[in-house]
């Protein structure tokens, strides 16, 4: 009797710890599959948001070529580079929903990990419509997806090539991806910016596009603007190769603090209901 219950106890015991590495396993995995777009989403902040780059005051000798963009995945958001800052004529940002980013010259799927892209370089913003792109990453996103908490009235800075210029938000709304109208030009020589994102972080064929009409800036050539409604404003604080570093909020690891308790509570406990 000894034997044949030393026997069962090993059978069960074995038994015990193969149900438990098969719950532990399925439980892991599904933590991974549920949580892989949060961390791919911290990962892509953390590196944009560590990513300190110089704000050139002219355009590149080289344009990258426009490339075929889609959602960033896990392991381009892993092994992807750091751009080159000569790239970056510009920066971007609207304070109300904490978007401050760099504006590349190319738009590829590299730049548009660590900032916006512009399609248009060679469009003077104080006639034409300036018009930027960047990628919505979702839950606590950042790049450009605070882009759709953006309210009519909301103001814009934009440097851009050694100048500023100041707008206030007129529009925001979704569109097709196919309204091409919206990347058309002004016909009346009044300076307009148009910031460009996916309705959500996802595949999708929907745009939330927002309109700004140029309020002001610091751009020498205003005084011949048919437009006389431009402020122009004291160049005095713009200098060459500026230098923009942002700090990091603690929020941004939120997601991966929440994943690493999970697992540091819920682990002990399948041991245990599984033995």
């Amino acid at each position: 009797m000894t034997k044949k219950s030393n026997k069962i106890k090993k059978k069960k015991k074995v038994r015990n710890w193969l149900l438990t590495i098969v719950t532990l396993v399925m439980f892991y995995s599904a933590v991974i599959l549920i949580g892989s777009p949060f961390l791919k989403s911290t990962l892509i902040n953390y590196r944009s948001i560590s990513y300190s780059y110089i704000v050139n005051d002219e355009l590149p000798k080289v344009i990258p070529k426009v490339e075929e963009i889609a959602p960033p995945t896990f392991e381009e958001a892993i092994k992807i580079e750091e751009p080159n800052s000569e790239g970056i004529i510009g920066a971007v940002t609207l304070d109300k929903v904490g978007i401050d980013l760099p504006v590349f010259v190319g738009v590829t799927n590299q730049n548009l990990l660590f900032g916006t892209a512009i399609l248009y370089p060679e469009r003077d913003p104080l006639i034409d419509n300036i018009v930027i792109l960047g990628h919505h990453l979702g839950y606590q996103g950042k790049l450009l997806s605070p882009l759709l908490s953006v309210e009519e009235g909301n103001d814009i800075e934009l440097l851009y090539l050694g100048d500023r210029y100041k707008y206030k938000v007129t529009s925001a709304a979704i569109v097709k991806e196919t309204n091409l109208s919206v990347l058309d030009n002004t016909i009346d020589d009044k300076g307009v910016l148009t910031l460009i994102t996916c309705d959500k972080p996802t595949e999708t064929d929907q745009r939330f596009v927002v309109k700004a009409k140029l309020m002001s800036t610091t751009n020498k050539d205003v005084s011949n603007l048919q437009d006389t409604t431009i402020k122009q404003e004291s160049s005095s604080q713009i200098s060459q190769n500026i230098v923009k570093k942002k700090e990091i909020d603690w929020h941004l690891y939120l997601p991966l603090i929440i994943i690493i308790g999970l697992l540091i509570v819920v682990t002990p406990i399948l041991i245990r209901l599984s033995k």
